[in-house]
């Protein structure tokens, strides 16, 4: 009786579809280096928060984060919160730009090539 009922299971498509895979896949990790110093690496990104656009840039070794409000997300504003930060706390080896278009225009490259980010 066993038996016909496991085999009768086997044929059903829609306990087939039903079924869920009890052995997740394995994932393999990316390994991303650690930087040695700070402004080694630093990310940016835009935020939005309580209607305002924030440009945010955080050290990859320390998390030290910096915020700076922009009036607008435009590039001569976004190049205007890159230079502060830039004036202030100085050139980092890289910088990462996360995601989106919002710092890909003539402005931002620019400031980016003239301090050789």
């Amino acid at each position: 009786m066993t038996k016909m009922v496991v085999e009768e299971l086997a044929r059903c498509e829609v306990c087939a579809r039903a079924k869920y895979v009890r052995t997740p896949q394995e994932t393999h990790q990316m390994v991303t280096p650690t930087p040695e110093k700070p402004l080694e690496v630093v990310e940016a990104d835009l935020v939005f928060l309580d209607g305002a656009i924030r440009l945010t840039l955080i050290d990859r070794l320390t998390r030290f984060a910096y915020n700076y409000p922009l009036q607008a997300k435009t590039g001569k504003r976004e190049r205007e919160g890159l230079l502060l930060f830039l004036a202030t706390v100085g050139t980092p080896r890289t910088l990462v730009l996360h995601r989106g278009r919002e710092f890909d225009n003539f402005l931002v490259r620019s400031l980016l090539d003239e301090f050789r980010v």
